[in-house]
């Protein structure tokens, strides 16, 4: 009896035995792969989980260049006509931002802006042109409807871009109206898109990069720098950032303009680096009088399924997550 006893029990499923995700429900290894590696790479350009201060932005701008990197391989793969790998990519990138979306807090509106429209387009030209490679990935659908739903959670409110409604119409099965005038929404011309992009942002004609990867920098001197910066802001020195603030106003009073704060100080030093910008940049001059006023957005809604989340847990525990805006 006893042995019967343990036949049938063994015969029997478990209750324990995890459920099997529907591949047409959720995200494919690839993606699954590429997000993780997105996380990481966020990680690597947190001064917080180093220990050091830089600046307020810091981490900001090098989840940009995270996403500046992954946009990259997408306009790579297009190139070379391949649209699944295109698609696995984008994938990948819509459920890292699903969980982290720290660049959005950058506090250069216009080049926040100006990321999230080259995303959106890039997810309409693969979703368009490369129809006919990728609409038999099972989950193409459920892809599709998830960056849908995250291009209306970034652009908090805002007409970026209606790179969401013409993926909606494209599940639908509808026809989009596309206007050929760079400066309207409906604008999805990503390969000229990101030329402009990487002609306003870029350095040496590239975008992305390690810049920001703090596992490449010598942290030992980045801490003894933030030291420096606190006895600076205590008056028993004068740091660069204090200098460049006090020939900046001394130009702006003359001039009877604004005058301008520490952090908009900061945040011309972060774009310069960002950009790549020589000591001797005429560009400076003009960025000198910007005044930029900031609204904060809600948190967008994130109705993960429940066994994503329970994935998303053991895959991306280590990326940061944040959605506030601060754009301008």
């Amino acid at each position: 009896e006893k042995a019967a006893d343990m036949v049938k029990r063994k015969s029997q499923p478990s209750s324990n035995t995890a459920a099997v995700p529907d591949p047409a429900k959720s995200y494919g290894d690839a993606a699954k792969n590429c997000a993780q590696q997105a996380a990481q790479d966020a990680m690597n350009r947190d001064p917080d989980a180093f220990d050091v201060y830089i600046n307020n932005d810091f981490h900001a701008y090098g989840c940009a260049e995270v996403a500046e990197n992954l946009l990259n391989q997408v306009h790579a793969k297009c190139a070379a006509d391949d649209y699944k790998q295109a698609f696995q990519v984008l994938e990948g990138f819509t459920k890292w931002c699903e969980k982290d979306q720290t660049f959005t807090t950058m506090d250069d509106g216009e080049r926040c802006n100006a990321l999230i429209k080259l995303l959106l387009s890039a997810w309409v030209h693969v979703a368009r042109t490369g129809h006919a490679h990728i609409k038999d990935f099972v989950n193409f659908r459920f892809v599709l409807g998830k960056t849908v739903k995250l291009g209306k959670q970034l652009q908090d409110g805002d007409t970026v871009s209606n790179g969401p409604a013409a993926l909606q119409a494209l599940l639908d099965g509808a026809e989009v109206q596309t206007s050929d005038q760079k400066s309207s929404p409906d604008y999805y011309a990503f390969n000229t898109l990101f030329s402009d992009y990487v002609k306003l942002y870029g350095k040496s004609g590239k975008i992305g990069g390690d810049a920001f990867d703090l596992t490449k920098q010598d942290l030992e001197e980045l801490r003894q720098q933030g030291s420096d910066e606190d006895e600076d802001e205590d008056g028993e020195g004068g740091g660069m950032a204090e200098m460049m603030l006090a020939t900046f106003n001394q130009e702006l009073s003359a001039q009877g303009r604004p005058l301008m704060t520490l952090d908009d100080v900061h945040g011309i030093i972060m774009r310069s680096l960002m950009a790549g910008g020589d000591d001797d940049d005429e560009d400076e001059e003009g960025e000198e009088g910007e005044e930029e006023d900031s609204e904060e957005g809600e948190e967008g809604e994130g109705d993960e399924e429940e066994e994503e989340e329970a994935e998303d847990s053991k895959e991306e525990g280590a990326a940061p997550a944040a959605s506030k805006k601060a754009r301008k």
